[in-house]
């Protein structure tokens, strides 16, 4: 993948190009932080919102974006009763 095919929210900053941090960014800070990776860089579809919101929940719950959301949609297709 190139660095076109990545969304501007989702690319990597050298710090000496960072001036104040978005929220985005201090949470992908944050998530590196505590798990000594970066989060996936496909977007998946979703909005800077939507990825601040999912890493979030990655910093409160303690998992990877790979965990939380594979248990989200575990969870989603259980509920549609997608295995009928």
């Amino acid at each position: 993948m190139t660095e076109e095919q990545i969304p501007k929210f989702l690319r990597i900053i050298p710090n000496e190009e960072k001036k104040e941090l978005s929220r985005f960014a201090k949470l992908i800070d944050d998530y590196e932080h505590k798990f000594k990776e970066g989060p996936p860089t496909e977007p998946g579809g979703f909005t800077e919102d939507e990825w601040c919101m999912i890493l979030e929940e990655c910093l409160k719950e303690g998992k990877t974006v790979d965990e939380l959301l594979e248990v989200e949609e575990a969870e989603k297709l259980l509920d549609d009763d997608w295995y009928d």
